[in-house]
């Protein structure tokens, strides 16, 4: 059985493009977006919509249950960088 993967920054130019590609495979999606109102038509097509923002390490947490594959399509920065690590070691909430 495949992993469900996590798209990032969802709602981007770049990740679109990622999420059209993956969504022909079909793999199980799950995209992180700030603004779910501008995912909705992901979630009509199935797509698991998380809201979250990769500078607050805590909203990752319910997007991040299970152990998805993670996917940040966006071009490298060092605040990337910053996210890439929040992605890998995100605190829990007890």
């Amino acid at each position: 059985m495949h992993r469900t993967i996590l798209i990032t920054a969802a709602t981007g130019q770049v990740s679109s493009t990622v999420i059209e590609k993956l969504d022909r495979t079909g793999r199980q999606l799950r995209v992180l977006v700030r603004d779910p109102s501008k995912a909705r038509s992901l979630g009509a097509r199935g797509v698991e919509v998380y809201t979250g923002d990769l500078d607050d390490p805590f909203s990752l947490a319910p997007a991040l249950e299970g152990r998805p594959l993670a996917a940040d399509p966006q071009r490298p920065t060092r605040a990337r960088a910053q996210h890439e690590r929040a992605l890998g070691r995100t605190p829990r909430r007890d």
